[in-house]
């Protein structure tokens, strides 16, 4: 197989296999010898050039004896390791900044975001992140690729392992008009769907709490090995807090947004009132157009 196959997760999860292996003082002759394997296979899974199976990464970790939190965060990888990954492709043109977000996002083993204004962007609908682009300005011969390039973001929720998180949503952002109703329905019922995911968390923060319940957007992503980053948009620029004193901070306003905010049930039906609000109430979930329910 060529290079053509190989992504920044496939190369990342091959380098961490061969440091397992070597670890075991295992060869890779050897190694392919205990599976039945031609000893290439082991070479082009080291190396990233491979299309990886969960099932040969599972048996090559059992070789190389690893178990608990260190298998359970490879076979993540190996879940995730075929897919279109952003920071391979230089003519998205994003930024330095962008690349760093999402190689972090990947990464994350939970990930914990609140937002005052604006959906989720891992829960954004296409027809939501259109009407946002254009918004924002963004001229229309861009929107399409950005829309996309947002698609794929949101395959660390999905698949055979997808990363927990938690979502926080104040009402305000809930209520959101465009000019098409049913965009902001459509969304709301994608939530709602999302909400059902065991994986998945989505709470709502109620505007009838007044100024206690505001506070900046944040994510708080939690990476292997007990480290954490927390991503804060601001007007001009988001930044990148790592210090243990601005985790600390924004765990403790993680727990705060948690004793304040509708618990999980309370904020299905708040959603679906607010869906219902929307109009058109006789329509379902099943009933919504678009892909954006097929591929989960």
């Amino acid at each position: 197989m060529g290079d053509a196959l190989s992504t920044v997760q496939g190369r990342a999860l091959g380098e961490e296999l061969r440091i397992r292996r070597e670890a075991q003082k295992l060869t890779g002759t050897y190694l392919a010898h205990i599976l039945g394997w031609d000893p290439s296979k082991v070479s082009r899974m080291e190396t990233g050039k491979t299309r990886f199976r969960v099932q040969d990464v599972i048996a090559y970790l059992a070789v190389c004896r690893v178990t608990g939190a260190d298998r359970d965060r490879l076979l993540y990888m190996a879940a995730h390791a075929n897919e279109p990954d952003l920071l391979d492709r230089d003519s998205d043109g994003l930024d330095m900044r962008t690349k760093i977000y999402l190689r972090h996002e990947w990464d994350a083993v939970h990930i914990v975001n609140y937002e005052p204004l604006l959906i989720p962007g891992l829960l954004q609908t296409p027809g939501y992140m259109r009407e946002a682009a254009r918004a924002e300005d963004v001229p229309e011969e861009k929107i399409e690729p950005l829309v996309t390039a947002k698609q794929q973001r949101q395959h660390v929720l999905r698949g055979e392992f997808p990363t927990p998180a938690g979502f926080f949503i104040h009402e305000h952002a809930l209520r959101c008009r465009f000019e098409d109703p049913e965009v902001m329905r459509e969304q709301l019922v994608h939530l709602i769907f999302k909400a059902s995911r065991p994986h998945l968390t989505i709470r709502v923060v109620p505007a009838s709490l007044g100024l206690k319940a505001l506070a900046n957007p944040f994510v708080l992503m939690e990476l292997p090995e007990r480290r954490a980053v927390v991503y804060m948009e601001a007007a001009v620029a988001g930044v990148f807090l790592e210090q243990k004193k601005d985790i600390e901070m924004c765990r403790k306003e993680w727990k705060r947004l948690d004793n304040l905010a509708l618990d999980e049930a309370e904020s299905r039906v708040f959603l679906a009132g607010l869906a219902n609000e929307q109009g058109s109430p006789e329509r379902t979930q099943d009933d919504l157009p678009g892909s954006f329910l097929a591929d989960e």
